[in-house]
């Protein structure tokens, strides 16, 4: 399946389905055609820059994960995964990788090594307001979905520089 090239993806909902299925909703930001200026911490307007919205005619992707071990989200403003990811595949916006940092603190934080599965691994999803680490034994599966995204929802604001 071809995932569509998009300007960014925001995170909308996260599912856990007991005891292992997590079901994500990502929905397309779209670049405005329009700069504007942008007010910054001193009052100061500085750009132009070009908003990222998400809007009805937005795309939805669900990513399925299997056999879910453990994730992790947090606001992509705290995250700070390491500067050069050792991406092994790329499934649509989630990338597989070795040596993922989550994956380590939760080898050193659980008994997961003696007691869990023989192999897993670590995934990354990267989206405008929301950054996800998941453990799981199988890839995941990316699915465009005929969902349409919840525009009233307040985001994160964005904006592109080109």
């Amino acid at each position: 399946m071809n995932i569509p090239k998009v300007d960014t993806w925001f995170f909308e909902k996260l599912e856990f389905l007991y005891p292992d299925v997590l079901s994500i909703k990502l929905v397309e930001g779209v670049k405005s055609g329009e700069p504007e200026m942008v007010l910054s911490d001193t009052d100061n307007p500085i750009g132009p820059y070009f908003p990222v919205n998400v809007v009805k005619q937005s795309q939805c992707l669900r990513i399925i994960f299997n056999e879910v071990i453990s994730f992790h989200v947090i606001d992509e403003s705290y995250s700070s995964p390491k500067e050069k990811l050792d991406i092994v595949k790329e499934i649509g916006p989630v990338r597989k990788c070795n040596n993922l940092d989550y994956k380590k603190y939760v080898q050193s934080d659980s008994i997961v090594e003696q007691t869990g599965p023989q192999e897993f691994s670590g995934y990354y999803i990267w989206t405008e307001d929301q950054t996800l680490f998941v453990l799981a034994t199988l890839d995941p599966e990316v699915l465009i979905s005929d969902e349409k995204p919840d525009t009233e929802l307040e985001r994160s604001k964005t904006y592109f520089s080109k």
